[in-house]
């Protein structure tokens, strides 16, 4: 029993720490997915955890995916179905999410990620691109590379992406 109760206590001190870190995670991930997402959607955004999968373990006419365990909130609303964003939300709020999980192993591991992506010309409208551009730069401008296909050439899109670039190696990159 003696031995039990020490290996208890040992076990509840580790499970706390283990917490205080997953926690710890959580509020920085929240942070990082605010601060992409908000530059992309210019709304205040956040992110809901289900740790343990209790809204995929739902029953009912809406069954969420069960693969789920972290939620866009937007504005305050929780978008708990894909369906809730339009398509070109979907598609950046999931680069965002993307972004801030690369964001948090660049600030425990010190090392820089490349981050490939795709910004499809017909899910985006011009001014989004603009943003779509901005929230690309902000992530590149933390040491991150970041390669961007399109067939977009405009007058917003790539001098936005580029702002950052000195003139002289722009030509290069492109």
């Amino acid at each position: 029993r003696t031995q039990f109760d020490s290996k208890l206590v040992r076990f509840q001190s580790l499970q706390e720490r283990l917490s205080a870190q997953i926690s710890a995670l959580y509020r920085d991930l929240g942070k990082e997915f605010a601060r992409y997402a908000g530059l992309f959607l210019d709304e205040q955004c956040t992110v809901e955890l289900d740790l343990l999968g209790d809204r995929a373990r739902r029953r009912g006419p809406q069954v969420d995916p069960t693969h789920a365990a972290f939620y866009p909130v937007i504005n305050g609303t929780p978008r708990y179905r894909p369906e809730e964003l339009s398509e070109a939300q979907r598609l950046f709020v999931d680069i965002a999410f993307r972004m801030a999980v690369l964001e948090l192993w660049r600030k425990k591991t010190g090392s820089t990620a490349t981050f490939i992506v795709e910004t499809p010309e017909g899910t985006v409208d011009l001014a989004y691109m603009v943003r779509v551009g901005s929230m690309l730069s902000a992530f590149a401008a933390r040491g991150h590379t970041v390669i961007v296909t399109t067939n977009l050439n405009n007058d917003q899109f790539l001098p936005d992406l580029f702002q950052a670039t000195p003139k002289k190696e722009r030509a290069s990159r492109i």
